[in-house]
């Protein structure tokens, strides 16, 4: 996304996943930014139960969280980090 005379440059339809529409799109569906208006949805053989989607997102987190600890042990054990006002600050506690 480009930010240049005042108008966003750089959007792309997406098939089957996003569009991007007119202002005057928006106004004619009253306003209402449901994806289901713009979007058709997905075929049943590309979806799957929200509690699995769910898990999957829950281990992929998890991971993605232990990735970062690990990051920060590395970091800290050479010596990476800084003292005073311009220190790095530690990892989130999840």
């Amino acid at each position: 996304m480009f930010y240049g005379t005042g108008r966003l440059k750089g959007f792309a339809d997406v098939p089957d996943r996003a569009r991007v529409v007119t202002v005057d799109e928006i106004a004619a569906e009253d306003w209402t930014l449901n994806i289901s208006r713009c979007v058709p949805p997905l075929p049943r053989a590309e979806s799957r139960p929200l509690a699995d989607a769910v898990r999957a997102f829950q281990a992929v987190l998890t991971g993605v969280c232990e990735a970062e600890a690990e990051l920060w042990r590395v970091i800290e054990a050479g010596g990476c980090l800084l003292e005073g006002p311009n220190a790095l600050s530690g990892a989130a506690d999840y």
